[in-house]
């Protein structure tokens, strides 16, 4: 008896992959795996996953994988993945601790974006918890913003990059292997954010989220983008520029958009 192959599709394990996930029904074949973000672009490499929502500094070292040109996940204003929070009464930033679901996009961007925005030249450190919010800076990344709504005490850090490259801030891209599976998928032809945005509220009930939380999402969801259009491909080459310009890689990244 031959075995039944399945596919999967390896996602970041925060709100906005989940949404999306949810919008397509390409996806419905597949097998969600939520997984750290770190890890999504390995598991796509080594054939474990046949699709994969990848921070978009993923690309530098994986330029090869072929980047869907109509999907992704951008920000350009206050609802975003990744938050700033920074202690009260400082004059100058001296440290950044990083928490959450942690990927490449945060430590080269928060690196580039204190220099540029404040003049101040860190090296971001990992910790695995927040163990004294009010005497350090922080920048938390992913679901943990919306406990408790902590992201009110926060600075949307997608809006300060979106700001600083004036374009949206392309977070997470979906790359593949695959050329031909990725070309299928992105083939479809209703709007994904139109999708998403006439079911959120269905989609956000299905969610450990608090209600001030999904209120939050729905009132700012302007600011979230699914669709890859013109806007977003310049963003995302910008992004990836900055990784070029600071010396982080020694060549500009092509992006091999499908």
């Amino acid at each position: 008896m031959a075995a039944f192959f399945i596919m999967k599709i390896s996602i970041p394990q925060n709100i906005f992959a989940r949404l999306l996930v949810n919008s397509l029904p390409a996806f419905e074949r597949f097998e969600v795996e939520p997984t750290q973000s770190a890890m999504i672009v390995q598991a796509v490499e080594k054939g474990e996953s046949e699709l994969g929502i990848i921070p978009a500094f993923d690309l530098l070292q994986h330029s090869e994988l072929f980047v869907s040109n109509k999907i992704g996940i951008s920000f350009d204003g206050p609802l975003s993945n990744s938050y700033l929070y920074f202690k009260p009464s400082q004059r100058n930033i001296d440290k950044l601790f990083l928490t959450g679901d942690v990927s490449t996009n945060e430590i080269i961007l928060s690196k580039i974006i204190l220099l540029e925005k404040f003049g101040v030249n860190i090296s971001p450190q990992l910790t695995a918890e927040i163990k004294e919010f009010d005497k350090e800076n922080y920048l938390v990344v992913g679901n943990e913003n919306f406990q408790d709504m902590l992201l009110e005490k926060g600075v949307s850090f997608s809006e300060i990059i979106a700001e600083y490259i004036d374009y949206p801030y392309v977070n997470f891209v979906l790359v593949s292997k695959n050329k031909m599976l990725l070309e299928e998928i992105s083939n479809f032809e209703k709007k994904v954010d139109e999708t998403i945005e006439d079911n959120l509220a269905e989609y956000l009930s299905g969610l450990d989220l608090s209600q001030n939380a999904k209120n939050f999402i729905t009132e700012n969801f302007d600011s979230v983008y699914f669709e890859i259009t013109g806007n977003e491909i310049t963003g995302l080459s910008e992004l990836l520029r900055l990784a070029y310009y600071h010396g982080i890689v020694k060549e500009i990244t092509e992006i091999n958009l499908t």
